[in-house]
């Protein structure tokens, strides 16, 4: 968070031109870029500022290629004062958008511009990224988010909580704290849930507030694990379990590279439900189904 204010607010030079944060699905990286660029922009009224995806990148360039218009493409990038760019792995495997991406790079820092740049992975770990890029990305500040600890999770419940005018006891912001050790998108899942049944089910709550009963139920937790109550969360394994049998094909022709007429209905399928029944982000379910990125599960979800 400091980085990333720092970059949005120095009048001055900052210290750094570029950042980059890297760190699991579902720890605020889109959160503290899009905040960046929204804060630099308050600050700057007439500055230019743009927030995209290295798949909006990729498109956007091919597209200009093909059109011809590759030298508009271009100059609408460098007189840019800052550039975010999310999912920058994406870029992986891409040897001319990562070209091009380093002539941005270069030709914005040159021109003293500022750079924010997000990324599942460290940029040494992301595959097939060009060396020289690599050393681009770590010319700047490079900073891990990591996942939240036991206090910052008890704090977003408590916010998440307040917000949809839920009052949990201690007991019962602390059994949700526990349960849920991963990303926020797994707080935020599990906060609806216990909402969803506190609704349904007023009088399972005390005065107005709500014990660890009803997160108990909401979050199918017996003796601190999950049960096999309705309530738990689903896994993409169950859904894959679950289509595979509805249309009779193999888990691992799903999983593989087959392109039958039922296999890819089967694949499509399984991510629009994984998309709709878990907190599991574009990236965690095209890694959780075997695909290399995640522009397929989009695909998948919008042809369902």
């Amino acid at each position: 968070y400091e980085a990333a204010d720092r970059l949005a607010t120095a009048q001055d030079e900052p210290g750094f031109t570029s950042l980059f944060l890297h760190g699991a699905c579902g720890v605020g990286k889109t959160h503290l870029l899009q905040g960046l660029a929204a804060r630099y922009l308050e600050l700057r009224p007439a500055a230019q500022v743009r927030y995209a995806t290295g798949e909006v990148f990729t498109n956007e360039y091919i597209t200009a290629v093909r059109a011809g218009k590759i030298d508009a493409f271009r100059a609408g990038l460098r007189r840019l004062d800052l550039l975010c760019l999310d999912d920058v792995h994406f870029l992986s495997n891409k040897t001319a958008t990562q070209a091009e991406f380093l002539h941005t790079f270069d030709a914005l820092e040159m021109a003293g511009s500022r750079i924010a740049l997000a990324s599942d992975e460290h940029p040494r770990e992301i595959a097939a990224f060009s060396p020289r890029l690599v050393s681009r990305c770590l010319s700047g500040m490079v900073v891990r988010v990591e996942l939240p600890d036991s206090a910052t999770r008890s704090a977003i419940v408590r916010r998440m909580a307040s917000l949809r005018g839920l009052r949990l006891s201690e007991a019962a912001e602390q059994a949700v704290v526990n349960q849920c050790a991963g990303s926020v998108r797994d707080l935020a899942g599990a906060v609806a849930r216990v909402e969803a049944l506190a609704r349904i089910t007023p009088d399972a709550s005390f005065a107005g507030e709500v014990g660890t009963v009803v997160v108990h139920r909401a979050l199918g937790i017996t003796g601190g694990s999950l049960s096999g109550h309705p309530g738990r969360p689903i896994g993409v394994a169950e859904i894959l379990e679950v289509v595979c049998g509805a249309l009779a094909v193999d888990r691992q022709e799903v999983l593989g590279s087959g392109r039958h007429r039922r296999v890819v209905l089967a694949r499509s399928l399984a991510m629009h439900l994984a998309r709709e029944l878990t907190t599991l982000s574009y990236p965690e379910i095209a890694a959780a189904m075997s695909r290399p990125n995640h522009s397929t599960v989009i695909t998948a979800c919008q042809r369902i």
